[in-house]
């Protein structure tokens, strides 16, 4: 069993109450298709990615993704200890309304 599967085995809603953001996703090639979701960001994760061992900058675990979610759609967080824009660029692990994806910070705020 995989970490991932460790942590999805434990995972509910009091995850997202308690250590959560409120986040905006959106694709803003398609009009009306934005959702307010809960994320937590893990700015420091190493994951075996392709084959190789590969650091990412970023994780945004996701509840609740929005179906057909995509590669390189925004989840927007305004205000607080990781605000920013940060875009979705490869689906790691998903179990059910919880998603994990390697992500790229395009904008954040300087505390």
């Amino acid at each position: 069993m995989s970490d991932f599967d460790d942590i999805m085995a434990e995972a509910d809603a009091d995850i997202f109450e308690e250590l959560g953001e409120l986040a905006t996703v959106s694709d803003g090639s398609i009009p009306a298709s934005t959702w307010e979701r809960r994320v937590v960001i893990d700015k420091d994760l190493s994951l075996i990615l392709n084959g190789e061992m590969t650091v990412i900058g970023t994780v945004v675990t996701i509840n609740n993704p929005p179906a057909g979610i995509d590669n390189e759609w925004q989840v927007i967080i305004a205000s607080g200890r990781n605000a920013g824009t940060y875009v979705l660029r490869q689906l790691i692990e998903r179990d059910n309304w919880v998603g994990r994806w390697a992500a790229t910070v395009e904008a954040a705020e300087v505390v």
